[in-house]
């Protein structure tokens, strides 16, 4: 039977006048100390909001690794600054701390920390525990070649809790650098330098140099860290060797006037096929259409490549004609065309056309641009040594999927053959 609440106040048994008070007189300090208790409670929860926002630096630091755990290399300085820190050798024992110190560093600068920055940690990563740092994303930096990660968290002043991380990978070659640089770039206009691209996000650097790719992230968006950022652009692109653009970017912004933001490498399995590497593309002002570029050993390796790349685009629609011996694939669930041809040693093709107009217009495009390639380019496009070696199991645990992005984040691969030759033509965006 439900409990109905009485109507009346005189209906009521216990209290009839709920907010009337019985107590003869009130305490001062029992008042005083009420306000001292919600006084504390505030300061509890403004201590929260404030902690959330300006979380302890300590916590984003790198884990120490000992040599002999697990198989792991990884190479930890930590403490305070340069000359104070230890490392934690094959047996667990601290070493001569200036000798760990340049054996941690590596290749990174040795005047990281200067005006009024100080080094709080240094470290080392390879193969077999770069998934401790960057857990979910080892395997997206191991498809392009990954070697060794250098590490450097620099804190400003003592009492500060400013920092910059610094993430320095080695990933083998040029073109990896470019493809995850390009893989990361999203909506930005990166700059040409003699040392490769960079470009700056708020509170953060992205810079290629050479076979390097650098990560610098600020943990605020204020004039201390773009100053620092700045300076640390002007000193690595000293320090670290650079090397010339690779043919693929030469081609599509000298000869196609293709702005630098939207071209791509994939080193393997592009647009989801299995054979289909070492592929350079670049998207279209219309944001939908893409060209791309291979060069093969041969004109006979570059027709049967081309074949597969045209049976590769079937596999997910039907043919849709030919014109000017292209044969063009149109997507059944999309509708978009796209299709591959082979001219002398390469192969040039057109992937996601809105229109089979415009897939006919980029494709006489980017064949009237290889067919005026400049000799000393035409000589630098040579076939990457794309190998399995690299692609054997190293000790990652964390899980990342194989590499097969169709679209523009490269999939990236080992290449151990440097690019060279004369450099590329002068370098100007569209």
């Amino acid at each position: 039977m439900a409990v109905l609440s009485p109507k009346r106040k005189e209906d009521r048994l216990f209290i009839r006048k709920p907010f009337r008070h019985y107590r003869p007189r009130y305490s001062l300090a029992e008042f005083r100390w009420g306000l001292v208790a919600l006084a504390l409670l505030g300061g509890i929860a403004a201590w929260v909001v404030w902690r959330g926002a300006n979380p302890d630096p300590k916590l984003f630091a790198a884990a120490p690794l000992e040599l002999g755990k697990g198989g792991g290399s990884g190479i930890v300085v930590g403490g305070g600054g340069a000359g104070t820190a230890g490392i934690a050798g094959a047996a667990g024992t601290a070493s001569n701390s200036g000798s760990a110190a340049a054996s941690a560093r590596g290749v990174l600068p040795k005047d990281l920390a200067a005006r009024g920055w100080r080094e709080a940690r240094i470290a080392q990563y390879d193969g077999k525990n770069l998934y401790v740092k960057i857990n979910g994303r080892a395997g997206y930096f191991k498809n392009f070649g990954f070697k060794r990660l250098y590490y450097a968290s620099l804190m400003h002043g003592k009492g500060s809790t400013t920092s910059i991380d610094i993430e320095l990978y080695d990933l083998g070659k040029p073109t990896n650098a470019l493809g995850a640089y390009s893989g990361e770039l999203g909506d930005a206009k990166p700059n040409a330098a003699a040392h490769g691209l960079w470009h700056r996000a708020r509170n953060a650097l992205y810079m290629t140099v050479g076979r390097y790719y650098l990560r610098a992230i600020g943990s605020a968006e204020n004039a201390t860290v773009t100053n620092k950022l700045e300076r640390l652009r002007e000193l690595f692109a000293a320090n670290l060797e650079g090397a010339p653009l690779p043919w693929g970017y030469g081609f599509f912004v000298a000869e196609m006037n293709i702005a630098l933001g939207k071209i791509n490498y994939d080193a393997k399995n592009a647009f989801s096929f299995e054979f289909a590497r070492d592929v350079y593309s670049a998207t279209l002002p219309d944001d939908k259409t893409q060209v791309f570029i291979v060069a093969l050993k041969s004109p006979d390796d570059a027709l049967a490549l081309a074949k597969k790349y045209v049976k590769g685009f079937a596999s997910y629609g039907k043919k849709a004609g030919t014109h000017d011996g292209v044969t063009w694939v149109k997507d059944r669930f999309i509708g978009a065309y796209s299709s591959a041809f082979a001219m002398k040693r390469f192969i040039v093709g057109v992937r996601s056309a809105p229109t089979l107009a415009s897939a006919n217009a980029a494709m006489k495009r980017i064949r009237t641009a290889l067919e005026r390639i400049p000799e000393s380019l035409g000589r630098r496009a040579q076939p990457a040594d794309n190998d399995d070696k690299g692609d054997k199991d190293d000790g990652d645990h964390d899980g990342d999927a194989k590499p097969g992005s169709g679209s523009g984040s490269g999939s990236g691969g080992n290449h151990d053959n440097d690019d060279k030759g004369a450099a590329p033509p002068p370098v100007k965006e569209a």
